[in-house]
């Protein structure tokens, strides 16, 4: 690993600031909370087309 002393503090590469395991948890997360969404959106879009056909038969 390459450092370089900046004011008597020593820093990491970037790629090991941005490939943490809680970077990588926090991107796991909104991809999980962006699935959840989706999957809700389309749920509630598939029980108002079958509330509307349902709706739309005549009933005997």
């Amino acid at each position: 690993m390459r450092t370089t002393e900046r004011n008597n503090l020593y820093t990491a590469p970037s790629s090991i600031l941005h490939n943490s395991t809680d970077v990588r948890a926090e991107y796991t997360r909104a991809a999980a909370r962006q699935a959840g969404n989706a999957i809700r959106k389309n749920l509630k879009q598939m029980r108002a087309k079958l509330a509307w056909h349902n709706s739309a038969q005549p009933h005997s």
